[in-house]
Order: C-alpha cells, then sequence, then structure tokens
C-alpha cells in the first residue's frame, strides 16, 4: 500500500541516503551501529523471553499454590461438614473457594463417585484439574474415606498475563535500543576517531631520540569532562611503556630490594611460629653465618653458642658421618635428598634432626650459600618405635597363647592316656603294691596337671585374658566340700586338719566358686606340702565391709617350716622360692603363690602373710562378696545319676588315647564307636545315629571345628539332636569359645575324668530331650 503523504515519503528517502552516506565515510562507526543494533535485538528478544517465561511460572505456580493452600486450609473442615452432613455450609465454603482467583470450577463426589455439589465450570479452557481424598478419623484413629474434592482452575489469565507482558516489554525493549545505539554512535565519533588519529600520528614518530616526549591526546568535549576512556589507557599504557624502557636499571634495583625483603619476611614468619623447626644458613667454606631463634627452643643452646659451637653437639650416630659430604654436595651446587643428624641438647638430651637443604645461586650460576631447614623428628621417631614395640608384643602374645595352647594338647593328650591307664587299672585285681604304685602315678598325674593349669593361668593373668565367672553359692556347704577334698592329703601325713567357721556368714553369696576354691587349693596344698607334723587350720570369718558388699577373712594356719621375714615378699613372685634344698625335699614350681596373689587382686581382695622360721606361717584373704537375699540356686528333685546304653561317637586321631578312652567308656555302659579322622567321623554319622560325639580338636587334613560344622549340617538335615562335646587338652579361653561357635555343646578337658565327664554327658542329653526321662 503507497504512502498518502508525500512529505513523509520525502523523510523516509533523506534519511536511507544519509545511512549510505554514513556507511561509506565512516564504515568503522557504522559497523558498530549495525553490531550493536543487532545484538541488542537478540539480547533483547532473549532476556523478554526468558523474563516471560519465568513470570508466566511463576504465575502457573502461583494457581497451584493457591490449589495447595485450598487442600491444606479448607481440607479439614470440608471433611468435618461433609461428615456432618451439614451440606449448606459446605455450599458456602465451596463457593468461597471458587471466588478465588483462577479457581473456574469446584466439583464434590461422594465415596460412590456421584457428584453431589458441582459450582462454577466443569470444563474451562486451558483446565488444572486437583483431586483431593477427604477422609474422618474415627475413636479408633482409623481413617475413613468420605468423598473426593475436585479443585478446577484455569491458565487461561495466566497466558492473558503473557501476552499483555511481550508487548510491553518488546515496545520498551525496542526504544530503548535504537536510542542507546544512536547515544554509543554520537561518543563513538566524538570520543574514538579523532582521538586515533592522534594516537596513529605519534607511533609514527616516536623513536629513540624523542623517547622522553609523552603522547598528550586532546581533550574532549564536555560529554565526559572527568572520566578516561579507553584511548587514554591506551595512551598511558604507550608513556608506561616508554617510562619503563627508561627505567629499567631501577626496576632491577628495586626487585631486588623486594626480594631480599621478602626473603626476611619469610624467615622471621618461620622463627616465630616454629617449635619444631629452625633455619640456618652456611657459607661455601661451610661456617654457619645463620640460625634462626627456634633453636634455643628446640636444643636450649642462643645462636651464638651453635654458630660456634655446632661441631661440638655432634653424637657418635654413625649417621653423622655422612654431614660433612652432605654439606660439600650442597656447596657444589646439587640439591640433596633429605637427611638425618644427631645432636646433643644443652640439657643433655639427644634430638634427631631430619635436614633438607639447597643450595643459592647467583646471576652467574655460582654458589653463594646453602640454605637449610631442620625438623626435630625425636617425639615423632619414639611414637613410632612405641608402635612397632607395640605390634612386636602383641605378635609375641599371640605367639606365647599359641605355644601355651599347643603346649597344654601336647601335654594333656598323653595324660589323657595316663589317667585312663589308672582308671582302668583301678578297676582290675591288685596286689597292695601293685594298687600302691597305681595310687603315685595318678597323683603325679594330677600333681602335673596342676603345675600345667597354674602356668596357663598365670598366663591369662597377666595378658589380661583371665575374667571372673560370679554364679550364687551356698558358703557353708563349698566349705565342707573343700575340707572333704583336702582333709585326705592331710591325713595321708598324719597332720591334724581343723575347720572354723563364724556362726554369722551368710547362707548364700555372688562370686566366683573356681578362683576362690583355686587360691584355697593352693594355700591349703603348701601347707599340707610344707608341715611334717602339727596341724592345719582353716578359719573363714566375716569382717566389716561396703554396705553392698560383705569381706570374708579366710585363714590358712601351719606349723610347718616357715619363713625367713627377708624373704616373705619374694614367695609371691612367679617361679620364685624361698630355700632351693625345702624345693628339692617338697617339690614345686613357686607358681601357686603367685597364681594366688593374682587372682586376689583381680577379685579387689588382699593377701598377707606373718611367719616365724621353724614354727609355721598363717595366710590372710580378705576377699569382697555379695551377699544373696533371695536365692536362684536350682533345686534339682530328680537328678542325673547315669549316661548308661548312650550310643557314643568317639572321635580321636590317638591310637592309644582311642584305646584307653574307648575302654573306659565302655566300662561305663556306653556303646562306642570309633573314628580316627573327621571324615571317618562324618561316615559314620551317615550311617547310624549317636546320641553323644566326642570330638578331638587337633586332627590332620580335617580338624575338629571343621568337622563338627560338616557334621551340623548333616544333623540339620535329618533333624537329629545329637550332642558334640568337644574333647580336648587344648583349655584356653579362644578355644572354648571357637567350640562353641562352631556349633559344639560343651568341652570336657583332657585327661579324662569319668565321673566328671558323665555328668556333663547326661544333663546334656537330657537338655536334648526335654520329654524324655532322666537317665
Amino acid at each position: 500500500m503507497e504512502s498518502s503523504d508525500p512529505k513523509m515519503d520525502v523523510k523516509k528517502r533523506g534519511l536511507i541516503r544519509s545511512i549510505f552516506r554514513y556507511r561509506r565515510e565512516a564504515p568503522l562507526g557504522y559497523a558498530l551501529l549495525f553490531t550493536i543494533l543487532v545484538a541488542s535485538s537478540i539480547i533483547t528478544l532473549l532476556g523478554t523471553a526468558i523474563q516471560l517465561g519465568l513470570d508466566y511460572k511463576r504465575d502457573i505456580n502461583t494457581i497451584h499454590e493457591r490449589i495447595l493452600y485450598i487442600e491444606g486450609s479448607h481440607k479439614a473442615s470440608v471433611s468435618r461438614n461433609i461428615w456432618n452432613l451439614d451440606y449448606d455450609q459446605l455450599q458456602i465454603q465451596l463457593e468461597g473457594i471458587l471466588a478465588l482467583p483462577d479457581i473456574e470450577g469446584v466439583i464434590f463426589e461422594d465415596i460412590a463417585g456421584k457428584r453431589v455439589i458441582t459450582l462454577g465450570q466443569v470444563k474451562p479452557p486451558q483446565p488444572v484439574f486437583q483431586e483431593i481424598k477427604l477422609y474422618h478419623s474415627n475413636w479408633k484413629k482409623q481413617e475413613i474415606h468420605i468423598g473426593t474434592l475436585t479443585i478446577i482452575a484455569s491458565l487461561v489469565g495466566a497466558f492473558d498475563n503473557f501476552l499483555n507482558r511481550a508487548f510491553v516489554i518488546l515496545g520498551v525493549q525496542g526504544v530503548k535500543t535504537f536510542l542507546i545505539s544512536g547515544f554509543i554512535l554520537l561518543i563513538f565519533q566524538l570520543l574514538v576517531t579523532s582521538r586515533l588519529s592522534e594516537i596513529s600520528q605519534y607511533s609514527q614518530q616516536m623513536d629513540l631520540s624523542n623517547l622522553h616526549r609523552p603522547l598528550t591526546l586532546k581533550p574532549t568535549n564536555s560529554l565526559l569532562p572527568n572520566s578516561a576512556n579507553e584511548l587514554d589507557w591506551v595512551a598511558k599504557a604507550i608513556n608506561d611503556m616508554r617510562q619503563k624502557m627508561l627505567e629499567d636499571i631501577k626496576q632491577i634495583k628495586q626487585a631486588e630490594i623486594t626480594l631480599k625483603k621478602s626473603k626476611e619476611k619469610y624467615r622471621n614468619l618461620v622463627e616465630n611460629i616454629s617449635s619444631v623447626f629452625f633455619l640456618y644458613s652456611h657459607d661455601i667454606n661451610g661456617i654457619f653465618t645463620y640460625v634462626s631463634p627456634s633453636i634455643t627452643t628446640i636444643l636450649g643452646y642462643d645462636r651464638e653458642e651453635f654458630l660456634k659451637h655446632f661441631d661440638t653437639y655432634l653424637t657418635d650416630n654413625p649417621i653423622n658421618k655422612q654431614v660433612a659430604e652432605y654439606t660439600k654436595m650442597s656447596i657444589s651446587g646439587v640439591q640433596q635428598p633429605r637427611y638425618y643428624v644427631e645432636l646433643f641438647a644443652k640439657n643433655g638430651g639427644i634430638h634427631l634432626l631430619e635436614v633438607l637443604e639447597s643450595p643459592i645461586f647467583d646471576k652467574m650460576g655460582n654458589v653463594i650459600s646453602v640454605d637449610g631447614i631442620a625438623h626435630d623428628i625425636t617425639d615423632r621417631t619414639k611414637i613410632e618405635k612405641e608402635r612397632n614395640a607395640k605390634k612386636i608384643a602383641q605378635t609375641a602374645n599371640r605367639a606365647k597363647s599359641e605355644f601355651l595352647a599347643t603346649m597344654s594338647h601336647e601335654i594333656r593328650t598323653p595324660m589323657n592316656a595316663v589317667q585312663g591307664s589308672v582308671e582302668l587299672l583301678r578297676r582290675e585285681q591288685m596286689t597292695e603294691k601293685q594298687s600302691h604304685l597305681v595310687e603315685t602315678i595318678s597323683t603325679s598325674t594330677k600333681n602335673l596337671l596342676g603345675i600345667l593349669d597354674d602356668i596357663l593361668d598365670l598366663a591369662k593373668v597377666e595378658d589380661g585374658k583371665l575374667e571372673l565367672e560370679l554364679v550364687e553359692f551356698e558358703l557353708v556347704d563349698f566349705i565342707n566340700q573343700f575340707i572333704t577334698m583336702m582333709s585326705p592329703n592331710a591325713e595321708a601325713k598324719n597332720l591334724e586338719f581343723i575347720c572354723s567357721m563364724d556362726e554369722n556368714l551368710p547362707k548364700t553369696i555372688y562370686g566366683d566358686t573356681l578362683r576362690l576354691r583355686q587360691i584355697l587349693w593352693n594355700l591349703a596344698s603348701n601347707a599340707i606340702k610344707f608341715t611334717d607334723h602339727g596341724e592345719i587350720v582353716i578359719a573363714l570369718k566375716q569382717i566389716a565391709g561396703d554396705a553392698d558388699k560383705i569381706n570374708l577373712e579366710f585363714t590358712i594356719k601351719d606349723s610347718g617350716v616357715g619363713i625367713p621375714i627377708e624373704k616373705i615378699q619374694m614367695i609371691f613372685e612367679p617361679f620364685s622360692q624361698v630355700d632351693s634344698s625345702i624345693s628339692r625335699l617338697h617339690h614345686g614350681t613357686g607358681l601357686g603363690l603367685a597364681i594366688c596373689k593374682q587372682l586376689v587382686e583381680l577379685m579387689h581382695g588382699t593377701i598377707n602373710v606373718e611367719s616365724t622360721l621353724g614354727v609355721g606361717s598363717t595366710f590372710r584373704v580378705t576377699l569382697p562378696f555379695k551377699e544373696v537375699t533371695q536365692t536362684t540356686l536350682p533345686h534339682n528333685s530328680n537328678p542325673i545319676t547315669s549316661s548308661s546304653n548312650l550310643s557314643l561317637l568317639l572321635v580321636d586321631d590317638d591310637i592309644v588315647s582311642q584305646a584307653i578312652v574307648a575302654g573306659l567308656l565302655a566300662e561305663e555302659g556306653y556303646k562306642v564307636e570309633v573314628a580316627s579322622s573327621g571324615q571317618e567321623a562324618i561316615i559314620f554319622v551317615l550311617q547310624q545315629d549317636f546320641d553323644v560325639i566326642l570330638m578331638d580338636l587337633r586332627m590332620p587334613e580335617m580338624d575338629g571345628f571343621e568337622t563338627t560344622k560338616h557334621i551340623r549340617q548333616k544333623l540339620q538335615k535329618s533333624g537329629a539332636s545329637t550332642v558334640i562335646v568337644a574333647f580336648t587338652g587344648d583349655v584356653m579361653k579362644e578355644t572354648v569359645q571357637n567350640c562353641l561357635d562352631s556349633g559344639m555343646d560343651a568341652v570336657i578337658p583332657k585327661p579324662i575324668d569319668v565321673s566328671a565327664m558323665n555328668r556333663v554327658l547326661s544333663s546334656l542329653v537330657a537338655k536334648k530331650e526335654p520329654d524324655s526321662k532322666p537317665i
């Protein structure tokens, strides 16, 4: 469509001619104007799109937030009105929701999906639906579904806002772009074009003869009177470059001064903050010229002392012989790795230093000095040594435990054959002399086992692995049983054995009966051993204790050889004896009293002794116990007395032990089968059922632990309730726990004690079959 206004057409043609003329006369300005217009248009469009998108998204989010607000604020009251059947109030409430901006419709449906109330538009343009499940909590706190509330919103308003904003923003941004472009073009003409010409002329005329003449640009008009533009910066850069060329020597000197200050600053920093480092310098002759003040904190010397007398502080450690060689190589300009030197401190202590040196060169590459830093690693080395020593000690403890376990097994296994043979011989008809020899063997066996137990217990105490097993027990019964055990030993030496107990002793107490019996047994055995005539008196009384505990004092008095007063403390040391002649006469290892002392201290008690040489000794042990007022001790009205007719599988690779133990068990009424290996035991279990499996632990190829695991897997499939008991010479706590973890029911130590084994096996079989009658 052609314009109807001739004046307007003339103006357009004049504007077009001006643009083409400006393009010919100022191509850089034209290119700048075109670039600004294109870039501004693109940026404007992108900015507008981003802004509109954010505004539209914000409007959408506002609608969603309004719906969520309706759900949060009206859900409970709407549910309550529905539950109360107050539809009038519900109608009012839903109309209030409909009145909110952008909400076009509200629908309430009952639990059957039937619309009960419908307000507004159900299908508006660009709808957003939000279903709100309505529940009511009854008196049991149960949620009951009572209907669904549907909120219908429309995005039309958001879209209208989007279009309105788009027209406004695009119009404003377009006008702004053209105005800015024109203004920039004007500034470019005033500030750039004319001044570039001045810079070009100065550059063409600049040489060494006029290097002192600065570049001075004519001032611009009043458009930017107090501001420097990029061309002013170019002029300043040219003048700075000229000035730097003139002041090159001055700048080099200033750099040297700055470097020196930086070095001093670094040195001061290290000197003031370090307590384990010190700096030093020496010249090319190896003479120290500087050491930082921290040398006083580390070694105790002041700087003057260290600089003058360094050589006298070197120890005789061979590592110090390398110091001179390292110093010589540093002076030659070779960077050295870290090395070590050992010095005496002023207080006489020895410090190990880690040293790192660096040669310092001049501009010609010649070494002028050597700087170094020394790090005191004495404490770190000490910690590392202690850590290594701890590892070695732990390794030694493990080795000792393994040795003790092996020793226990290797001694108890042959002793099992000896003790079993003694038991078999006792059941034979023998002459008086033969009976005496058998009892001698039995006594010697028990003594040897006692020594072995003492060694194991002492090792456990030293390693901190001995733990107390606290149980309830009747005190008087315990003492009577102990007297019964010890009396035969006293009667064998024609000694009078006397027991005295207070009448007000507690009936039942809480403590470790095994360790208490061990203490009393060692003390009483020693009393009998070192008394050739007279009497042994054991007394028990209660003394004052804490509010929740009682203290019991056990006194063992003898009329034996006595102990010299200067050697009383020595008797509690391991492997120590008062007199080697007495040791040869009465035998012993010197472990019993040491173990007594360790056990008493473990039980938080005290032990002391009074003795007169040739008259006798009195040992007093005071131990704390807890009195039991309401006993939980079991009362077995139907005790187990026999294990006859039980089928038993004996698993042992020792042929001698096999024969003797199997013979003893057969005489006790067991139906015994023998397996010499773990594989053979598994075959037996697959072929027949056993009540008890007596399992040795240390066997070749497949040990007792692995064998037990395989057997338990087989028994689990068949549902059999076979008792598996470890029969071993290794009675260390770790071994016992491993036995239980592998599926064994109990552990019986070697050598065999037929009575004890009968009790243990009968009890275990009865527990496996709770409904069966006692055997």
